[in-house]
């Protein structure tokens, strides 16, 4: 989470293997709720794959 210079507060998650989409979904959108008129935006970020370079 990060606070913006407005007081907002915006939500990043990166989904482990074993998380489910929806279920991070469900726990911002109750973050969400908890947080109110200080709610910004919500992410999701997944992970890029880092090609490995043969030398």
């Amino acid at each position: 989470m990060g606070v913006r210079k407005d007081g907002k507060i915006d939500q990043v998650e990166v989904p482990s293997k074993t998380d489910s989409i929806e279920k991070l979904l469900e726990r911002m959108g109750i973050n969400k709720d908890i947080m109110g008129d200080r709610a910004g935006t919500s992410k999701i970020k997944k992970i890029r794959k880092i090609k490995k370079i043969n030398k």
